[in-house]
């Protein structure tokens, strides 16, 4: 089976799931598995991820116009009648909300894994949301050699002290979706990228050499880099939010009182242990903010992550204001 056979199949899977988010409607979607227990659990997550948009969107009273979606094909590794590759998802949502038109985009990463059966059908489809228990995310492998000068010994203490929120939102705007090459990425990538935007936008680093201690990362994106935890780790980065030992950071009540450049971090049990994190990028025409986020790639999303899995009524939210 060749690449030129294999793209029709992930795109009329692409138009059943977008016409299944416009319709409300998910069972054209079955006609394309093969029925057996890993792809019915597949089927289930699409049920409850369409499920919890079609909930979030209606909530907001959102109107939706369109979706469409780019789809970018990775290698296959392939025997007789067995298909796994790798594919990149970019959605576009378009919608009006609170008198006011905008966009939503995600990025989504599959493994997938086709099975022929008289034709070729989906046995798997494998992709990543927001993380629902806290981790330390592991440096992804890939790594770059060389790239800029290196970061190390707080040499970003000679920064503009003053927090440049226009430079911070480019910055969150152009590796929404893919990773800059002067820094690791990570298996969970949320909180590094939230601080590559803070550093972005002139916060400079603490550095303490302790991965236990600042906040700071020493390297240029080679093998060999360092970090604190505080840099890559969600639930660290809170408190080191909360220590005000180097970001100086007001915590406000309302999402409201957020401006462009400001962080938000998401405890989606309510136990105390902090997951995720994302930036805000500007508002809806309501005045909510909308943010940027890794992991789940994510550009000007509704702020309060409703639409997604890892959300429950005992979702806890802090909501920073960065005041450097």
């Amino acid at each position: 089976m060749t690449r030129e056979k294999v793209f029709p199949i992930i795109q009329d899977l692409m138009n059943r799931k977008n016409n299944a988010f416009l319709s409300g409607n998910i069972s054209q979607l079955s006609q394309l598995y093969t029925g057996d227990s890993n792809s019915k659990k597949c089927l289930e997550k699409e049920s409850k991820i369409l499920s919890a948009k079609q909930r979030a969107f209606a909530q907001r009273k959102s109107k939706l116009y369109g979706q469409t979606t780019q789809v970018f094909l990775g290698p296959d590794i392939r025997s007789e009648n067995i298909i796994k590759f790798n594919f990149t998802e970019v959605v576009t949502w378009r919608f009006a909300e609170s008198g006011r038109l905008r966009y939503e985009r995600q990025q989504i990463n599959h493994a997938i894994t086709l099975e022929y059966k008289g034709k070729w059908l989906i046995k798997d489809d494998y992709y990543r949301l927001e993380p629902e228990v806290a981790t330390i995310p592991r440096p992804l492998e890939k790594h770059s050699d060389m790239h800029g000068l290196n970061r190390y010994h707080g040499a970003s203490v000679y920064r503009n002290s003053r927090y440049d929120r226009k430079a911070a939102v480019r910055y969150a705007h152009k590796w929404w979706n893919s990773n800059n090459p002067n820094f690791r990425s990570f298996s969970v990538d949320c909180t590094n990228y939230v601080s590559q935007v803070l550093y972005a936008g002139g916060i400079p680093m603490n550095y303490t050499g302790k991965i236990n201690t600042g906040w700071w990362y020493s390297g240029n994106g080679g093998k060999d880099d360092k970090w604190s935890y505080s840099w890559a780790v969600a639930h660290s980065l809170r408190w080191y939010l909360a220590s005000g030992k180097g970001i100086k950071v007001e915590r406000v009540k309302s999402a409201r009182e957020l401006l462009p450049g400001d962080i938000i971090c998401y405890d989606w049990d309510g136990d105390g242990v902090w997951q995720h994190n994302t930036v805000v990028v500007g508002y809806n025409g309501d005045g909510q903010p909308l943010v940027n986020a890794h992991t789940n790639n994510s550009q000007n999303r509704y702020w309060d992550y409703q639409d997604s899995l890892a959300w429950t009524e005992k979702t806890q939210y802090l909501f920073w204001k960065i005041l450097s």
